[in-house]
């Protein structure tokens, strides 16, 4: 049996890591991350992307395969190990998710809103340039990392409710056998799984923060939403 999940979290949260373990694990998942709306906006139910995108009836869906960028791309068989697990969804499944006929999961992804800060600032200054490496060192663009921090609070304020409810029942899903397996090595976005090892102990350890630098702490620290931040288990101290 299908098990369709659809996928949520900021730029730089580890969505694409999840991507990997779920396809390295499981089997029949079928995994949305852009084609129901951007993995990386707030939540929106199926019903309301349809009605954004017109879908109305079959001749608009089979519309959508031939000219949208995401549908086009993922709606095709793929034996890619990375992109395999988004697979083709028929217009009769997409009725279902949207009628609630067939079941919709969702998996969230986040990450400590200092890491976020500097991770998203590495991604925004130079894109996925030595994404093999931690970030270093790159000049904060304050106004863009307010921004950015905005977005944060409203993505995840809009997950919140599917946390609450849903997320802590089991999906069901079936494991390939073998056990489980993590990802060692850096995933990207465009790359899929790498050959380079992934640099953990720069999040483990919170190597980040000496990243931060004084303007963009006052930031992160002024425009997050903190009460929020601690249902997710973060909060805003720094450590000494």
């Amino acid at each position: 049996m299908r098990i369709y999940i659809q996928q949520y979290g900021k730029e730089r949260t580890g969505t694409n890591y999840l991507k990997a373990l779920l396809g390295r694990n499981f089997e029949d998942i079928v995994l949305f991350d852009v084609r129901l709306g951007s993995k990386h906006d707030p939540y929106r139910t199926v019903a309301k992307w349809m009605e954004e995108k017109g879908i109305v009836d079959r001749g608009a869906f089979e519309h959508l395969l031939r000219t949208d960028t995401f549908w086009k791309r993922r709606n095709v068989p793929n034996p890619d190990p990375f992109e395999g697990i988004h697979q083709p969804v028929s217009y009769e499944e997409l009725l279902a998710l949207r009628d609630g006929v067939a079941k919709l999961w969702y998996v969230v992804s986040i990450k400590d809103p200092y890491a976020y800060a500097v991770s998203v600032n590495r991604w925004r200054q130079s894109g996925l340039r030595r994404y093999e490496q931690p970030p270093t060192g790159e000049p904060f663009h304050l106004p863009e990392l307010r921004r950015q921090c905005a977005e944060f609070n409203a993505a995840y304020r809009s997950y919140r409710p599917l946390i609450e409810g849903e997320m802590a029942e089991r999906f069901g899903l079936t494991l390939k056998g073998g056990g489980l397996q993590d990802i060692g090595e850096t995933v990207a976005p465009s790359i899929g799984v790498s050959q380079s090892p992934f640099y953990k102990s720069y999040y483990v350890r919170r190597e980040y923060l000496g990243t931060l630098k004084e303007g963009a702490y006052k930031v992160v620290r002024e425009t997050i939403d903190w009460e929020l931040m601690k249902s997710y288990g973060y909060s805003p101290e720094w450590p000494d």
